[in-house]
């Protein structure tokens, strides 16, 4: 049976042989709903390095929609950030360190404030670790970048 409704829950049921990833199918379906966020608790964990890897992908699906999506597990907090300012409170980290890392090709203009090491229009390339492990320094921290898209990861250990 393809679809069945119990107790005001949905079900779907796929071939285990398809072309996306449950998770994948999760959140289109989600976005058939016209959420302004999407939480995945739980896509970052097991064995299976190649299904965290496609969940982080799939934060650039939720953004093409104009949707918020966070991945989310004990240890972390990963969004992906299109250009513009934005404000990260001591209050509201996720955990002590924030690292960003460019994806899908070159971010530009990195500005931090407030942050333990601080940028000024810096440019992040894939091949480089500059944006791993920084701290908030002042009760606000700002995140500025101009061009490209940037993975946000906040970690607590």
């Amino acid at each position: 049976e393809f679809f069945r409704k119990q107790a005001d829950v949905c079900f779907e049921q796929f071939s285990a042989e398809k072309d996306w990833t449950d998770t994948e199918l999760a959140v289109r379906r989600a976005l058939l709903f016209g959420p302004s966020r999407i939480d995945l608790a739980g896509a970052t964990g097991g064995n299976r390095i190649d299904h965290m890897l496609g969940n982080i992908q799939l934060l650039a699906l939720a953004l093409a929609e104009g949707v918020r999506m966070f991945l989310l597990d004990a240890h972390n907090r990963i969004r992906l950030l299109t250009p513009g300012s934005y404000t990260v409170t001591k209050d509201g980290q996720y955990g002590d360190f924030i690292s960003l890392l460019p994806f899908g090709g070159t971010a530009y203009g990195v500005t931090l404030r407030g942050m333990k090491y601080p940028l000024n229009e810096a440019t992040l390339t894939e091949d480089i670790t500059l944006g791993i492990s920084n701290q908030i320094a002042d009760e606000t921290a700002e995140l500025s970048f101009s061009e490209g898209k940037i993975l946000m990861i906040e970690t607590r250990d």
